[in-house]
């Protein structure tokens, strides 16, 4: 499988508008986030679509105890979708639907695309650019991560950072030949971008989103060479 013409077209058409001159560090991160956005979906939009199940409605749901209980209630299929209808011990409706869940998208790139980021690293501009992403997320401890910041008022440095990450506090990169870890901080970066938590002019998130933006140009840059380098039989 390889990009359509229509999404190469839109890919580097999104690279370029990154590369005009003048160009702040925003626009360019958020540019060549949509053109890694589309490549992503243009290959794994399909392992996007899983069964969840969303609690719709509970009443005393914190009360449970971790003894096994007897329940009574009742499940039935609805179209594509299977209620679940508990009423003892305790009320509790439960929605098992396929939804649409993007994360599934950039787990699957990071899963198959491991030789094409150790491509990357094998370049010097590559593996300093990660380096120096690295260094721009670096914390008091020698601790290395961005925070989410939907989830601000919960980071305390002074805390334990394996359970920062646990609760999706902090995304660390502490690792620098780990793919996961890197679409994670790119991610995250562009989350709190998106939702108005890094703003233009705070020098923390400048030198955070001026440090990233080389990773994911260069980053996207493998990707479309390999578009054009002939298929291995």
């Amino acid at each position: 499988m390889s990009l359509d013409s229509k999404q190469a077209h839109l890919i580097t058409s999104w690279m370029g508008l990154a590369d005009r001159p003048n160009t702040d560090a925003y626009t360019q991160f958020m540019a060549l986030w949509i053109a890694f956005n589309a490549y992503c979906y243009a290959y794994y939009a399909h392992q996007a679509q899983r069964e969840r199940a969303d609690i719709r409605k509970s009443r005393g749901i914190d009360g449970l105890t971790s003894d096994q209980q007897p329940v009574a209630g009742t499940i039935r299929r609805f179209n594509n979708r299977i209620n679940i209808d508990l009423e003892s011990p305790t009320i509790l409706k439960i929605v098992i639907a396929e939804k649409y869940t993007e994360d599934h998208i950039f787990k699957a790139f990071a899963e198959l695309h491991a030789d094409t980021y150790d491509r990357l690293l094998q370049d010097d501009t590559g593996r300093d650019s990660v380096s120096r992403l690295q260094q721009a997320l670096e914390k008091q401890g020698d601790e290395y991560y961005v925070i989410n910041m939907a989830k601000e008022g919960m980071h305390d440095p002074a805390t334990d950072m394996d359970d920062m990450e646990a609760r999706d506090v902090i995304v660390r990169f502490t690792n620098t030949r780990s793919l996961r870890q890197l679409k994670d901080v790119l991610y995250q970066i562009r989350c709190n971008i998106f939702h108005g938590e890094k703003l233009p002019g705070v020098l923390n998130d400048d030198r955070i989103v001026k440090a990233a933006t080389p990773v994911l140009r260069q980053l996207l840059n493998e990707l479309m060479k390999e578009e054009t380098e002939p298929a291995e039989h």
